[in-house]
């Protein structure tokens, strides 16, 4: 199994990039971090998601207002695709915490900070046990 993560680059430390690696080699699982600063650059990545068993994306402020990224993964239809927030958005707060890409993310995990990245690392293992019986 192979997991993408991908992020903003001061989205995610050096510290949780080794903790990813560790995890997914304790699960049998390849994990490809890509940290890019461009919504172009985030676009590439996403559609690279296609070779992958699951992407975790963190957008971050692209996820409010980002119709590209949110086509990338709309074309990547059979790869699971996991937004992570590291702080909740409340609905509340209105649109302007809102994300565009949350309707077609298999989910959403905000709200954990750099923990939401473990958590979505163990919801895509999971969701993939699913599907392989």
């Amino acid at each position: 199994m192979k997991i993408m993560v991908i992020s903003i680059p001061d989205l995610i430390v050096p510290d949780v990039s080794e903790h990813l690696q560790r995890q997914a080699k304790e699960l049998g699982i390849e994990c490809e971090i890509i940290l890019e600063n461009s919504e172009g650059g985030l676009v590439t990545a996403v559609q690279k998601g296609f070779e992958t068993d699951g992407v975790i994306l963190n957008a971050g402020d692209y996820a409010r207002y980002s119709i590209a990224i949110r086509d990338a993964i709309s074309s990547i239809k059979k790869t699971p695709v996991v937004e992570v927030h590291l702080t909740n958005t409340p609905p509340k707060m209105g649109s302007c915490h809102s994300s565009v890409l949350s309707a077609v993310c298999a989910g959403v995990i905000a709200g954990f900070g750099q923990d939401g990245y473990s958590l979505a690392f163990r919801a895509l293992s999971f969701e993939k046990q699913k599907s392989d019986f």
